[in-house]
């Protein structure tokens, strides 16, 4: 092996659209948590109701499953896409496939969202 093949620990896996789908998700869920925040002392200092309704996570967990679904196959797509644009002419495919394999494990994300949003319906209808 070589040494310019050697594992390279100073690299940057969550280079440019990858760390924008993180920066993106990291937004979502601040958002979300500062309307919370919001809310819950909205009622508690303003309605100043004894029956609050109970916070519910089903509306992040929608929002993340489709954000991650939707990213999953768009990364998917666009890297599929570049490899037959840059290849093209060429007979040889030894291109990058790393938002590949990012876009498969986001859908993987997605579907575990979904998974969590179902076990938490049921559980709150069998309560």
């Amino acid at each position: 092996m070589k040494t310019s093949e050697a594992f390279n620990l100073n690299s940057n896996i969550l280079n440019t659209y990858a760390l924008l789908f993180v920066k993106l998700v990291i937004a979502v869920i601040l958002i979300y948590t500062i309307i919370l925040i919001i809310n819950f002392l909205k009622d508690k200092f303003i309605n100043k109701v004894d029956n609050a309704p109970k916070v519910e996570i089903n509306l992040l967990l929608i929002l993340l499953n489709k954000l991650f679904f939707i990213s999953g196959f768009g990364f998917i797509i666009g890297n599929i896409l570049n490899v037959l644009f840059s290849e093209m002419g060429r007979n040889r495919l030894l291109a990058n496939w790393d938002y590949l394999t990012f876009g498969v494990i986001l859908i993987f994300v997605g579907l575990s969202f979904k998974a969590a949003n179902k076990a938490l319906k049921k559980e709150s209808i069998s309560a």
